[in-house]
């Protein structure tokens, strides 16, 4: 079974491209609320809004495609990579990889607990943020493969993967294509997500539209003022459904050889999206050492005593 479940989460916050710090735009936030219903569900969930660059009113709003497809045909595509804390010798990288729907600013908070040496980046997946501007992507190994060739760019240092629900996939086949370029990770840190070969399957990114919106809203995911907004679904629905189809299509390669860094699973106590008892499976991936930690906070547990967390997926880095 899957649901949505989300929490509120800030959304704008300086993050670093490439050398130099920028901003999000401010934009609306879209906050999905609790499911009503665990036995309604859906794969994945949806806590950030993906609009920017200037969406930020309704008025606004109603002549952003004319203005995106003018802004898309002179873009320059942005990095995948953000510097949420600005270390020049970190000891230990953490690169985070958000949820469906979220971007690198999701783990903002987390700059504030990260212990010093230790630089923490996350992935800004294109279609969001400040890269909205920029078509959506909906597979999982491609995502991995260019988020994988910025990450090999970064000076050396010991590095640790973390992923949150859609983000965890995203992470593993990162981990991969570090592996085979000589640059396995110290550690995956994969939360929220069943693990690979379980994961995937639905078929709700394919209903026409108005099923779509109808079947989103239908969960009490969407607040019902932005449920209403013809304009703001217009804005949302490509980047919503092609999440959903990057979860619902992906399949582990064949004849791919395990890890063997170790992996560290968290579970958030509660999850309507994941089966717990499914979680050992992740053991399969690496030959390295397998740990679950089980966590309050359900699906979102991530929000739930953050220096917490980070300091344990730092000390998985230091091990």
């Amino acid at each position: 079974m899957h649901s949505y479940a989300s929490i509120p989460t800030k959304v704008t916050g300086s993050v670093r491209s490439s050398d130099r710090l920028i901003r999000d735009p401010p934009f609306p936030r879209i906050v999905m609320g609790r499911p009503h219903s665990a036995a309604d569900v859906l794969p994945t969930s949806f806590a950030d809004s993906v609009i920017s660059h200037g969406a930020e009113t309704m008025g606004r709003a109603k002549r952003w495609p004319t203005r995106k497809a003018e802004m898309m045909s002179r873009i320059r595509e942005r990095g995948w990579v953000r510097s949420l804390t600005a270390v020049d010798r970190p000891d230990v990288r953490v690169v985070c990889f958000p949820h469906s729907g979220g971007s690198a600013t999701a783990f903002s908070e987390w700059s504030t607990a990260a212990p010093p040496g230790v630089s923490l980046t996350a992935v800004q997946y294109p279609g969001r943020g400040d890269r909205f501007g920029e078509p959506s992507m909906d597979d999982v190994v491609a995502m991995a493969g260019r988020a994988a060739a910025e990450l090999l760019r970064l000076p050396a240092s010991d590095c640790v993967l973390f992923g949150h629900s859609l983000g965890a996939l995203v992470a593993y086949e990162t981990a991969l294509v570090l592996r085979d370029a000589g640059e396995e990770p110290r550690e995956l840190c994969v939360s929220a997500a069943l693990p690979p070969g379980v994961a995937g399957g639905g078929s709700i990114h394919l209903a026409p539209d108005d099923e779509f919106w109808a079947k989103l809203c239908g969960l009490g995911g969407i607040e019902p003022g932005i449920a209403e907004s013809a304009e703001l679904r217009e804005l949302l629905l490509p980047t919503l459904r092609s999440d959903l189809r990057a979860h619902a299509n992906y399949r582990p390669r064949p004849g791919i050889r395990p890890l063997s860094c170790p992996v560290r699973c968290y579970h958030g106590v509660g999850d309507p999206l994941v089966d717990e008892a499914r979680l050992g499976e992740w053991a399969r991936v690496s030959s390295g050492e397998f740990t679950l930690s089980v966590r309050p906070g359900g699906h979102f547990h991530v929000a739930t005593d953050v220096a917490g967390l980070v300091a344990d997926v730092v000390r998985q880095g230091r091990a």
